[in-house]
């Protein structure tokens, strides 16, 4: 018969409460050190509180326990202050977690807090239908520690899991409830709570970026830093809200409570599904303007002068690892429910509707040169999802560019942003045999069959592998014959140095503008306004500058 564990630490609540740093004795395990946990381990840490950071990806841990940052807004220089800190990095067992070296489980055994932050992707072959596998398995990886413990006779007396991963309302109470019983049935205090993330991507996201008395220019956001943006709380009891809350307390500006885990877990979908039927509105709008002959961009640009009861988003395509995928999430949510999610399904028509005229954009600019789609060099500026952001998941232009190339264009690409990015993920798409057939007879992109299973894999040529490919270096290639089209997906302020030649110097390409990028930058720029006004003009007559939804 096993002895019960006499040491009994101060409550948990009172050890993250307490506000002399030396004196904190809480450890805290990330699970997943990506974009979401990496901040969150970095920032516990520098809090004082003991970290234990793990991924199932060998290379990122490597490279995290180097110094060199694998995100976008943790500079080398914070996270090595992290790790000089004490923050502990680990690798666990890919395929199953729970099976990893009994060392590496070990190395969990007293951990406080869990808060797992893995990833939740939708499969496609399942009618987009939510993967919560990386949550099952990281819930198995905590029973295993669990066990370990009791036969060690260490089970902690209290411990907190939170789960910040984005999913469906009732999937964290579905996962841990069957292991919260397991853990109280041996009369220890398990909580349990979700905390959706909130973060504007970019090189500051993780900044103080509060301002003061200082206004927003016109068509920007204000765009505080991850650390400043109200956190949400939901626990499965009020016990577990409140030292949830406590928890948060220490790193975030503001922490909201709210009722349960699933108003928590609906928070996240409610926004980002917010904005994704925002943009869809934007979307069929242009549409419409363009019809009546008027400029959409124009129109919502002087209605957002309405400071309030009116959020609108400006036209465009819809990309990132949030916006094109939390909808889906309600749609699993209510499918057994016979509730159908109108606004979701209306939305995904009219973010498809704006692809297609962002495709006809660019083959009308083409035929007006006399050109068509299939032979042509084009190339585009940005990448990215999202301006001065270098994450490329679930990007629009990508896509964009893949449906091009697939219809003959020779595809290139310059985008700053996505060279900066510690983590480079690689661009490159699978073409189908029809693709195959079509592709370009003139090919500055890579074409690969060293796949195992001999898929062709195509990559478009990297005009920034050189970080200092800037304007100046690329100027005479890109004002040349050598491409037959620009493409502005992405806004970076990185293009500013590069607009005033392709809109003024005649040996510039056609530019295809769908992010109203010109016209932002001319607003701006500081030129006289008759010059401005006359430029405008010239664009509007030119035969060689078309903005998305307006010709």
């Amino acid at each position: 018969m096993k002895k019960e564990n006499k040491r009994l630490k101060p409550k948990l609540m009172d050890r993250i409460s307490e506000k002399d740093i030396r004196k904190k004795n809480v450890r805290i395990a990330v699970v997943g050190v990506g974009y979401i946990g990496l901040p969150l381990a970095i920032k516990f840490t520098e809090k004082g509180f003991s970290v234990l950071g793990n991924d199932v990806e060998p290379e990122i841990i490597g490279k995290l326990r180097a110094g060199k940052s694998t995100i976008e807004g943790i500079t080398p220089d914070r996270l090595k202050g992290a790790l000089n800190k004490g923050l502990k990095l680990i690798t666990v067992n890919k395929d199953k977690p729970a099976a990893s070296d009994p060392k590496i489980i070990s190395s969990f055994i007293g951990v406080d807090v869990f808060i797992v932050c893995v990833p939740t992707p939708l499969d496609h072959e399942k009618g987009w239908e939510p993967d919560t596998s990386y949550i099952e398995k990281a819930c198995d990886m905590i029973d295993k520690i669990c066990q370990v413990e009791d036969e060690a006779n260490k089970l902690p007396e209290e411990r907190l899991l939170v789960l910040e991963s984005t999913t469906y309302p009732g999937t964290t109470k579905e996962i841990f409830s069957p292991l919260l019983e397991k853990f109280e049935k041996h009369g220890r205090q398990w909580y349990l709570a979700y905390s959706p993330e909130r973060t504007n991507p970019g090189l500051n996201a993780y900044d103080d970026k509060r301002r003061k008395n200082k206004a927003t220019k016109s068509g920007e956001e204000h765009l505080p830093g991850t650390f400043q943006i109200t956190r949400i709380v939901g626990g499965i009891n009020e016990e577990s809200r409140k030292i949830s809350e406590a928890l948060y307390k220490t790193i975030f500006k503001k922490v909201r409570g709210v009722e349960n885990l699933e108003t928590a877990e609906m928070i996240k979908l409610v926004e980002n599904t917010f904005r994704y039927t925002s943009i869809a509105f934007a979307n069929e709008m242009a549409i419409i303007a363009k019809t009546l002959g008027l400029d959409v961009w124009e129109i919502i640009d002087a209605a957002r002068t309405k400071n309030f009861g009116f959020e609108l988003c400006f036209p465009g395509l819809v990309g990132g690892h949030c916006l094109p995928i939390d909808p889906h999430y309600l749609n699993f949510a209510t499918r057994n429910r016979r509730l159908p999610t109108t606004f979701v399904e209306e939305a995904e028509r009219a973010h498809q509707n704006m692809r297609r005229e962002a495709f006809d954009l660019i083959q009308r600019l083409l035929n007006q040169q006399n050109k068509p789609i299939a032979g042509t060099s084009i190339l585009f500026f940005g990448v990215s999802y999202k301006k001065n952001v270098g994450d490329i998941r679930e990007s629009a232009a990508i896509k964009l560019m893949k449906k091009l190339h697939a219809a003959g264009a020779d595809i290139a690409f310059w985008d700053p942003a996505r060279a900066r990015h510690p983590a480079k993920r690689r661009i490159q798409w699978v073409l189908t045999e029809e693709e195959y057939k079509a592709r370009p007879k003139k090919k500055t992109a890579e074409e690969s069959t060293s796949d195992p299973e001999q898929k062709l894999y195509v990559r478009p040529e990297n005009l920034s592998v050189d970080l200092s490919a800037d304007w100046e270096s690329l100027r005479n290639r890109v004002l040349s014959p050598e491409f037959d089209c620009v493409i502005l997906a992405t806004d970076h302020d990185d293009f500013h140095s590069a607009y005033a030649d392709l809109i003024t110097s005649n040996d510039a390409p056609p530019v295809a503008d769908l992010t109203n990028a010109i016209n932002q930058w001319l607003r701006h720029v500081p030129w006289r306004t008759d010059k401005k006004k006359a430029i405008k003009e010239e664009l509007k007559e030119s035969s060689k500058y078309m903005l998305l939804c307006v010709d």
